[in-house]
């Protein structure tokens, strides 16, 4: 009544199915994040009027993850000064997806970086730093041979 059992329908699969309505998922994420906690300080696209404090948890080269108090407008272009003194870089982005918005703690943020040669260099400096210092000690040779018996 439902079909034949010899022949397969796609009603049947439904790996077949979300192919055939566009629904596979396929990765966004192009570059590696590295944690953090960077004080960062949002301001509206006019740069004139702050919109928020808040930390940068991680970076990569194409954008981070923003933990603040206040509401940030998804899709809106916001200027993020990252970083403290000579340290610190401003850097313009967009709010791509709110990943947790009206908690008691705080809202966090995807951003997407728009970036110029300078950013990019000074994201990449930054990163650097990020992967010494997350970096695991090599392991004494003594150890390794204790380890394997040797």
């Amino acid at each position: 009544m439902f079909g034949s059992s010899s022949s397969p329908s796609s009603f049947h699969n439904p790996i077949r199915l979300r192919r055939a309505f566009g629904e596979e998922k396929q990765a966004k994420r192009v570059f590696e994040r590295f944690p953090c906690d960077l004080p960062v300080t949002v301001w509206a696209q006019d740069g004139k009027t702050r919109a928020a404090e808040g930390r940068l948890r991680n970076l990569s080269m194409g954008g981070g993850l923003v933990e603040c108090g206040s509401n940030l407008q998804r899709a809106a272009l916001y200027f993020f000064r990252i970083g403290q003194g000579a340290a610190a870089a401003t850097l313009s982005g967009r709010v791509a997806r709110v990943i947790r918005e009206g908690s008691v703690r705080s809202n966090q943020y995807g951003i997407t970086f728009t970036l110029g040669a300078k950013q990019q260099g000074w994201i990449k400096a930054t990163i650097d730093q990020l992967r010494t210092r997350n970096a695991k000690a090599p392991i004494a040779d003594n150890k390794i041979k204790w380890y394997w018996g040797v």
